[in-house]
Order: structure tokens, then sequence, then C-alpha cells
């Protein structure tokens, strides 16, 4: 496909369209500075060294990183990108999307597949050229 989709719902977004947004989430593990005395730097620490590898000896090298830090890139439709900044911690939505959201990004990812080529978008979606047409119009795709 020449195209991309929401990461969020699913619709097709068009690769160079300025009708995308990406979201780019880093999340790290919070440090803080603290200050160290004279007798902390003296101590012998070696008992909380084992305890610490004894914790991360369960955990695989990647879930020990993952703990630390990770990061995440999504592309967003205009829609989910206004939900997104409205309410940055709320969940993608759960309940499946509507027929109509389906078909829509069926049909865009279809046309940027083709080439913009009406004839080709149909064969790709297994319909014909004038009922590709009407859906289009009905849901307000644009040639």
């Amino acid at each position: 496909m020449d195209g991309i989709s929401c990461d969020r719902c699913g619709t097709a977004l068009l690769v160079g369209a300025n009708v995308r947004y990406v979201v780019a989430i880093d999340v790290r593990a919070a440090y803080d500075v603290m200050e160290v005395s004279r007798s902390e730097l003296e101590a012998d620490h070696r008992e909380e060294m084992r305890a610490l590898l004894k914790k991360l000896e369960g955990l695989g090298a990647e879930e020990a990183q993952r703990q630390v830090h990770c990061a995440f890139r999504f592309d967003l439709c205009p829609a989910c990108q206004r939900n997104y900044v409205n309410a940055p911690l709320a969940s993608a939505p759960t309940a499946p999307r509507r027929l109509e959201d389906v078909e829509r990004a069926a049909i865009q990812a279809a046309w940027a597949a083709s080439g913009r080529e009406p004839a080709r978008a149909a064969e790709i979606l297994g319909v014909k050229k004038q009922g590709l047409a009407r859906r289009m119009k009905r849901l307000g795709i644009k040639k």
C-alpha cells in the first residue's frame, strides 16, 4: 500500500498528506538528583547490589530495558489527533468501529494503492467502478 493508517482508528492516511499527525512518546524512569553523604559513599553496598541483581534475574534484557526506557511513535488522523490532544491519557476506543469507518478505511487504502485510478481501486476492492464511485460519494471521499 502507498499509504499508512491511523494507529488509533485504522483510517487510511496518505504519506505526505498534510492531514496526518505524528505522536512520539518517550517513557523514562524518573531520576531525582540526590545528595550523597560521605558515609553513603564509604558504605559497603554489596548486599544492596545482590538484592538488585536477584530482582533482575527473572527479567529478560528487553523487559529490564523497558522498565528504564521505551519510546513509541504513532500516526494519527485529524479526528484522533483532536481526541488525543483533548485527553492524552484516555485509552483508544475499545468498541468495534462502525461499518462505515471500516468501509472508508478500505476504500482510502485501495485508492492510495491504486495511484488514484478508479478502475484499479475498484479491482482491488472487488467491486464495480460505478459502485465504488457511489460509495466514495456517500462517504465523502474525494477523487
